[in-house]
């Protein structure tokens, strides 16, 4: 009986069952130890909510031109967060905190200049324990830096940041962009299937169109380029390869980014949401075949001089290493 009723399923959906049951058991996994599933007192869901509020004011203090008065809405929310950190009465994740203190610091700072109002911001209410937080280092070298070809590794690890603000009218050329493919290309994949495929949009009409429907190049200036970063979905064939190619394309994007680094072109990665609509939206473009799944956006380009490099402080060694 089992067997019929899973037959039946497959032949209604067209999707084998074992595909069926293997992603349900994934998003079951996903929900239930993800933030989505915890309470909002609960001290990972407010260390999460902390990290990404936080990176959304550091965003939007790094535009080219904020909004008068952005943030409001998402400050309180941090305060909010901050004091549900406090009552925890715990150290877990401190540097959430920590990196949360401090952009409300830097959001006082910058009310004059962008028309804020801090208000409701009163720091004496968030303390901070100087013992737990010594040695901690808030960013590393924040410059821009242009020319990379003599640098090692290292180095360039260490000035590549994300950039929201372009040179105007500046064209990544065809040949600069394919000898950073040919330098990201030596990145790992499953099987050496290399699924990745890479699509240069160096016309800015198409461009802004593209970003457009990715949505979240908002307050962005001069994004005038982009890549695609597509994988292959021909390259896989089984139920639990089902993250592989965001993995594969996921090394491949980081091996380019680098690269494209090391020849002197800036970029932001970028979230693609792969739905219907926006797939349907994209293809009304560029018209790509329905085994390329795009996976992420890198907007790319050459950073202007007076581009703001995000704040971004990274967690300390020990925190990570498990």
């Amino acid at each position: 009986m089992k067997n019929l009723i899973k037959k039946i399923v497959s032949k209604i959906l067209k999707v084998p069952f074992d595909w069926l049951s293997y992603f349900y058991r994934q998003a079951k996994r996903m929900y239930w130890f993800s933030s989505a599933s915890k309470k909002e007192d609960d001290i990972e869901l407010v260390v999460t909510k902390l990290r990404v509020l936080t990176h959304e004011i550091d965003k939007g203090l790094s535009m080219p031109e904020p909004r008068k008065g952005f943030g409001k809405e998402k400050i309180n929310l941090i305060l909010h967060y901050m004091r549900k950190y406090l009552e925890s009465n715990s150290f877990y994740e401190y540097s959430a905190y920590l990196d949360a203190r401090e952009i409300l610091e830097r959001y006082i700072e910058a009310k004059e200049q962008y028309e804020l109002d801090v208000s409701m911001i009163k720091l004496t209410e968030f303390p901070v324990d100087f013992v737990k937080a010594r040695g901690r280092i808030s960013s590393c070298d924040r410059r821009i830096v242009n020319n990379c070809e003599n640098l090692n590794f290292k180095q360039i690890a260490e000035v590549r940041h994300s950039v929201r603000y372009f040179k105007k009218d500046c064209k990544v050329d065809d040949e600069i962009f394919k000898e950073a493919v040919k330098i990201a290309r030596l990145a790992p994949s499953a099987c050496n299937r290399q699924s990745v495929r890479v699509k240069l949009i160096n016309d800015k009409c198409i461009a802004e169109k593209i970003l457009e429907i990715q949505g979240g190049t908002k307050g962005f200036a001069n994004t005038e380029n982009c890549v695609l970063i597509i994988a292959d979905l021909y390259s896989y064939w089984y139920d639990a390869e089902m993250n592989t190619a965001f993995v594969d394309a996921g090394i491949f994007m980081m091996n380019l980014i680098y690269a494209l680094k090391y020849k002197g072109i800036d970029s932001c990665p970028l979230i693609w949401d792969d739905n219907l609509q926006k797939r349907e939206e994209l293809n009304k473009i560029l018209g790509l075949e329905s085994n390329y799944m795009i996976v992420s956006i890198l907007a790319v380009g050459y950073a202007n001089e007076k581009a703001k490099i995000l704040y971004s402080p990274r967690k300390d060694v020990e925190s990570i290493i498990l």
